[in-house]
């Protein structure tokens, strides 16, 4: 009864017992219809507007943009959250599960009857997080002496590398621009490929970012496997709500690494990951940095 009352008593109400009712409705509508078209054609200039800031930050991200730059941005597509933008800082995420569940065999990199290596998986998850950090440190020691990488030890699986850029740092824009175009979805970004790695001239500088990406989100596990008893191959994984990301990461890591065969299996109809796997002797030589995948 309220909601009729508050309508019925609205300053833009009409008594539909006045005898001039039609006329009146229609000077209304008349005159909301002017404020719609007006209101619509000042949103497509804020639109315009948005896009060329945004084309803007993209043409000054590209002239940027080197292979040591395009593996910490790989990085932070792969795993990163943005801790405090005011602070310069971000942090990465490295996650992994407990490999060969549920055998004798668990917490263990091993693939038995494909090959003899047997390693402790928390040692290797060690090795490549320290080997992440000596990349990015060799990185900074060039362009930003000031700023530091540090690790932190959340469990055998889980760590985090955090980035504190300088105050004079070289690359704190750029990377800003990468992390602000990108959506964030509960502290974690939304990844996103940038255009100016997508050319066939760039190709060094797609696969440096596939690199830092995969250096965050590759595995190796029997579950990959080409069948039952096919070879060993490389999965890449890609968060549920980055289907747009994955489609095009899928994309670029065949036209720029060269990869003929790859498979993707979709997880997000099922609210998991989306899965990127490939035979790893189609890749390039040297792809892989850290000791055990190599």
């Amino acid at each position: 009864v309220e909601y009729f009352q508050v309508q019925w008593n609205a300053r833009e109400a009409i008594n539909p017992e006045e005898s001039n009712f039609i006329e009146r409705y229609k000077e209304r509508w008349l005159t909301h219809h002017r404020l719609r078209r007006s209101l619509e054609r000042r949103l497509v200039k804020v639109r315009s507007a948005v896009e060329g800031i945004f084309a803007e930050a993209e043409l000054e991200l590209h002239s940027k943009l080197n292979a040591p730059l395009c593996y910490l941005l790989g990085i932070i597509a792969g795993g990163g959250r943005v801790a405090d933008l005011s602070r310069r800082v971000v942090t990465i995420t490295y996650h992994r599960g407990a490999m060969n569940p549920g055998t004798a065999n668990e917490g263990f990199v091993c693939a038995p009857g494909v090959s003899t290596i047997r390693l402790r998986q928390s040692e290797a998850i060690s090795k490549d997080v320290e080997s992440i950090r000596e990349n990015l440190g060799q990185f900074f020691v060039k362009t930003d002496p000031d700023s530091t990488v540090g690790t932190r030890k959340v469990s055998d699986y889980n760590y985090r590398i955090v980035i504190q850029f300088a105050e004079n740092s070289k690359t704190w824009k750029t990377v800003e621009e990468f992390v602000r175009m990108s959506t964030r979805k509960g502290g974690r970004l939304v990844p996103r490929i940038p255009s100016g790695i997508l050319s066939e001239s760039r190709k060094h500088l797609a696969k440096s970012f596939i690199q830092g990406y995969t250096d965050v989100r590759s595995r190796i596990s029997v579950t990959d496997r080409e069948g039952t008893r096919g070879p060993l191959r490389i999965s890449v994984s890609v968060s549920t709500y980055a289907g747009q990301f994955g489609r095009e990461l899928a994309q670029l890591i065949k036209s720029a690494l060269g990869i003929r065969r790859l498979g993707v299996l979709e997880g997000s109809r099922r609210g998991r990951e989306t899965m990127l796997r490939f035979d790893p002797a189609e890749l390039p030589k040297g792809f892989f940095r850290s000791h055990w995948k190599k």
